[in-house]
Order: C-alpha cells, then sequence, then structure tokens
C-alpha cells in the first residue's frame, strides 16, 4: 500500500475530494485529515449539532458538521507553531499522541515523524506541516497500487496544490523552514497569505 498526499488550500475542496475516495471504496481508516482551524470555522458549523459542537474542546468520537458522514473521529487540537488545528485518522492520532508529551519538540517531532512514517523526506513533511501552519488541510490516502493513479487523479482535480512550487513561493519571503516555536498566524494574517497566494498565481 501506498501514502498518496494532497493539500488544499480550500477545507471543502478536501471534503470533497474525501467524499469521492469513500465513494471508490477506501476505507475510512486508511484516510487522514489535518487542517488549520485559527478562524475556528469548522469545529463552530453551524449545522454541526451536538457532536459537532463537541469538538470546542479536545476529544474524538466527534464528527464535524460539514464533513458529517465522511470521517469520524475528528479531533480538536492545538499544536505548537501551528495553532488550532482539527484532525482525524493515523495523523490525528500521532498528534494526539505527541501532545502528551510537555516538549514542544516532541510534539512537532510527532507532526514530521507521523508524515516520514509515511515515506515522506524530511523536506516535504517540513513542507506540508508549514503548509497547514498557513491555513491549509492536509488529507492523506493510503492506496494500494492500482488506485494510487486513481487518488493522484482525485485529489489534483479537487484542486490539490503542487507542495514544491507553493514552498517557492515561501522561500522568496525567506522562509527556511518549519520552526515549532514560531507564533501561530492569527486569522488576518492566514487572510492576508492567502492574498499574496492569490496573486502570485494570478
Amino acid at each position: 500500500m501506498r501514502s498518496v498526499v494532497g493539500l488544499f488550500d480550500d477545507f471543502g475542496q478536501a471534503q470533497q475530494a474525501v467524499r469521492e475516495m469513500l465513494a471508490m471504496g477506501i476505507k475510512q481508516d486508511d484516510i487522514s485529515l489535518v487542517a488549520n482551524d485559527v478562524a475556528g470555522r469548522y469545529k463552530t458549523s453551524p449545522d454541526a449539532g451536538e457532536a459537532g459542537k463537541r469538538l470546542s474542546g479536545t476529544g474524538t468520537g466527534a464528527v464535524l458538521g460539514g464533513a458529517a458522514g465522511l470521517l469520524v473521529g475528528l479531533t480538536a487540537l492545538v499544536i505548537p507553531g501551528i495553532g488550532p488545528v482539527i484532525a482525524a485518522g493515523q495523523l490525528g492520532a500521532a498528534l494526539a499522541t505527541g501532545l502528551i508529551s510537555t516538549s514542544v519538540g516532541a510534539v512537532a517531532g510527532g507532526v514530521l515523524g507521523a508524515l516520514a512514517d509515511l515515506g515522506m523526506t524530511q523536506e516535504d513533511a517540513n513542507y506540508y506541516v508549514e503548509a497547514v501552519r498557513r491555513g491549509g488541510t492536509l488529507v492523506t490516502v493510503g492506496a494500494d497500487d492500482q488506485l494510487t493513479p486513481r487518488v493522484e487523479d482525485l485529489l489534483r482535480r479537487h484542486g490539490a496544490i503542487d507542495i514544491k512550487q507553493r514552498a517557492a513561493v515561501w522561500r522568496q519571503s525567506g522562509w527556511k523552514g518549519f520552526d515549532p516555536e514560531a507564533k501561530p498566524y492569527t486569522a488576518d494574517e492566514l487572510s492576508r497569505e492567502r492574498e499574496l497566494i492569490r496573486k502570485s498565481h494570478a
């Protein structure tokens, strides 16, 4: 089984990709998701109901309102250097386990280590963690060799970005790598970041 990774600027695009993967027959247990939630949009979705509202505190077993019926076990966490996130699947479990430690470095190592376990290089893992820090949604999928090309195409069709191109834009602004001790972005800063990215692709 291979791991396929997609990074989305828009959480809705990630949701649509997950829906289609489940329709293809990929198991929920083979899909992980980590989404930046600095703005607090996802855990307080108006249609979340009681299950979604439980995400306002750290815990498992909740279902995000907008993703109801997709991924269960979503957890609300606060990750050093990233800030508030929602997470599910293998990556969510790794993040929650890392938070048991009091060491910021250990938590960051848990994030990067979980991505390395998926077969990522350290460089790529840094890119994806930084992308979540900057407001993105990361989706990882375990798929057999037969399904892998379909999953890769599906992620592209739903708007997955080219992470290396995005990292090149960050480097132009002086970025050198993910820093777990960096101050997380505020909602306003994320909005400005998105605008800069939009202009760089105009």
